[in-house]
């Protein structure tokens, strides 16, 4: 069984944090952080574990930033769920348009990606700076 691991971006402290707990208290959605913090939703964006890890053994998250090669070039693609297929998969911005590099389940060497950084921590990674 896949394990389910969440980790969220806290906006107004611009940082990532490790989710402990999900909860609903009087009809608002909370995190928990690791380190015991509470955060409502509007202060959050979370991110869950694909379920794999790169070629140096992290863990691949969505809003992660990854290297990718096609054999020749290498690109760099942001990892996001695509609700129409239930897959997670790699776009080329931050939209959920999985083109051109496909689903994460279809790299015959997921160990081969590596993760760069977060499009939350490293957007300028994805404007080519």
């Amino acid at each position: 069984m896949r394990e389910l691991k969440f980790r969220a971006w806290v906006k107004p402290e611009q940082r990532m944090i490790g989710v402990y707990e999900m909860t609903f208290i009087d009809n608002e959605f909370l995190i928990i952080s690791d380190g015991m913090d509470f955060y409502t939703n509007d202060e959050f964006k979370l991110m869950q574990f694909t379920g794999l890890k790169d070629k140096n053994g992290k863990e691949i998250y969505e809003g992660d930033i990854i290297k990718c090669s096609d054999g020749h070039d290498y690109y760099f693609g942001v990892v996001a769920y695509d609700k129409d297929y239930g897959n997670f998969g790699v776009s080329e911005d931050n939209d959920e348009d999985m083109d051109p590099f496909g689903y994460l389940f279809e790299w015959k060497n997921v160990e081969e990606l590596e993760v760069v950084g977060s499009k939350y921590e490293n957007p300028e990674l994805l404007k080519g700076e």
